[in-house]
């Protein structure tokens, strides 16, 4: 769910992009750009680079909160782009490096905060999953994209409730703790 959403926020911004762009001969080719949609509120900035999206770029929703933000180094995502909900509240970070996912992916969701490293776009080491008080709810190894090894759940207290044994993203072994 979290790629379709940094896909569709991606793919919104280029539509975007593209339909406020065409037609407008005010546009900057090599240097900073503010996009205006119909009503006349800002859609996106940035700079451009031989006519394309390369620098620190933002996007806003059409009530003018941020949708995003994030920079480009050589036309590719690079460092980190963060994403944002409707009412401005951060949902999604996620560290780039030459347009692949490197370093974090957090995710904000209502309860849980979802902490996963990717490694040239695979998840590897360790995810985790906390609760809303910070401490780790669930630990799961990956290797080469896939669970691998012996993944962790924990209570509230930090008290390790079950045991999950997976292989190359399967489960072979199940241990609950009373």
């Amino acid at each position: 769910m979290n790629t379709r959403i940094t896909i569709s926020v991606i793919f919104s911004f280029f539509i975007s992009l593209s339909m406020y762009a065409q037609g407008d001969s005010n546009i900057n080719p090599n240097g900073y750009n503010i996009f205006y949609g119909e009503d006349s509120l800002k859609v996106s900035e940035g700079t451009m680079r031989n006519g394309k999206p390369d620098g620190y770029w933002k996007n806003y929703y059409s009530t003018g909160i941020i949708k995003s933000e994030g920079n480009r180094k050589e036309f590719e995502l690079d460092s980190l782009w963060k994403f944002y909900d409707e009412d401005g509240k951060i949902m999604l970070e996620i560290n780039y490096q030459n347009g692949k996912k490197n370093g974090y992916r957090i995710t904000y969701q209502e309860l849980d905060i979802i902490k996963e490293n990717f490694v040239e776009d695979i998840k590897e080491g360790n995810t985790l999953v906390y609760f809303p008080n910070g401490k780790i709810k669930l630990k799961t190894p990956f290797v080469n994209g896939l669970e691998d090894g012996i993944s962790r759940e924990y209570d509230g207290d930090g008290n390790i409730v079950q045991l999950i044994t997976y292989k190359k993203g399967y489960i072979t072994d199940r241990t609950r703790i009373n």
